[in-house]
């Protein structure tokens, strides 16, 4: 069952609480130059997987990954959204217009089968997310772009989240039903439009600043 509020809290305190023993206990095991180096890291692995882990969390970051735009329209992809990469662009815009199309389904009060449409529409996100994310990548090992691991890990990540939704469990809310759902598109907005903004138009810069010529 989806948590209350204040359960969602005391779970994220309990997973900063955790987080700041592991690295309060840290010690480098300085017994040889090998065995610090594996010592580190495993550290430097732990502090990555539980930051990525703890950003696509199911609290979602509420607010945090709010997308910042001061237009009316918070589902519309702008030209702030723009990278440059005609094919990334034109991905961006189809993801922006499925998470508007699961909006307007969630708040369409008289419409026959409204879950079922729900359902269909995320998992619509979840097969173009993964389809865009692999043709991005593509794009990048093609330009050698040098920030690909991290692009990698954060497209991973995201991928997870929306694998890890439980349809049976969202099925079988009554009252929290929309709630739930309301919390997912803000999430989903918000770090489609974070990572747009952050991360992938860095690509379409580099590309530029290298004065790369793509493919038709």
């Amino acid at each position: 069952h989806l948590l209350s509020r204040r359960q969602r809290q005391m779970c994220i305190r309990d997973r900063h609480k955790a987080f700041a023993e592991k690295i309060n206990t840290f010690k480098l095991d300085e017994s040889s130059p090998e065995a610090a180096r594996n010592s580190l890291n495993e550290l430097l692995l732990y502090l990555t997987r539980w930051l990525y882990s703890h950003i696509l969390s199911s609290d979602m970051m509420i607010g945090k990954m709010a997308p910042e735009t001061n237009v009316d329209d918070a589902f519309a992809f702008t030209d702030k959204y723009i990278t440059g990469i005609e094919l990334v662009d034109e991905e961006h815009k189809h993801l922006f217009d499925i998470i508007r199309d699961t909006n307007d389904v969630i708040h369409a009060e008289l419409l026959h089968d409204k879950y079922d449409e729900i359902i269909r529409l995320l998992s619509e996100l979840r097969e173009y997310t993964e389809t865009h994310f692999s043709d991005e990548e593509e794009l990048m090992k093609k330009i050698g772009y040098p920030e690909i691991e991290a692009q990698k890990r954060a497209h991973a990540a995201f991928v997870e989240k929306l694998v890890n939704i439980d349809f049976r469990e969202l099925e079988a809310m009554d009252d929290n039903q929309e709630e739930y759902l309301m919390d997912l598109i803000g999430f989903l907005l918000g770090w489609l439009s974070n990572h747009i903004l952050a991360s992938d138009k860095k690509i379409g810069k580099y590309i530029k600043e290298h004065n790369i010529v793509l493919e038709k």
